[in-house]
């Protein structure tokens, strides 16, 4: 699973889902994967994930580049062959989705102005303020 933040500074984080399959050591391309996801909360946010996702989201605190991360709000997990639902979380002893940042970035800069109509109205404006105010 992998797991990215973007906004004023983002942060992408990369994990798994806390199994190891087993594959045939003749051909392991061929080797069947576990269809696995979860559902997560990160930062208010749920984002669904399974294994080697990549996800954007807001700077976690206390993070930096390269570290791992456990992801302990798990809202479901589930399988081909089970289903775990939380009430509200799925307990941790149960599911483990760990996540490593694998880099923070920043969002395009936002311009925000106001927009005035006419110049009239403006120096109006400015006018009766001075005389008023």
């Amino acid at each position: 699973m992998t797991v990215q933040s973007v906004g004023a500074t983002t942060t992408l984080v990369r994990g798994g889902l806390g199994y190891q399959p087993v594959e045939p050591a003749e051909r392991p391309h061929l080797a069947p994967r576990p269809k696995v996801f979860a559902v997560v909360e990160v930062a208010s946010k749920q984002f669904k994930v399974t294994t080697d996702d990549v996800i954007v989201l807001n700077k976690l605190k206390g993070t930096d580049v390269g570290q791992t991360v456990q992801l302990d709000r798990v809202l479901l997990a589930g399988g081909q062959d089970f289903t775990l639902i939380g009430r509200p979380y799925v307990d941790a002893d149960r599911v483990r989705v760990t996540a490593t940042v694998i880099e923070e970035g920043k969002a395009a800069k936002v311009i925000a102005f106001k927009y005035r109509r006419c110049l009239a109205c403006a120096v109006y404006i400015l006018w009766r303020w001075r005389c008023c105010g």
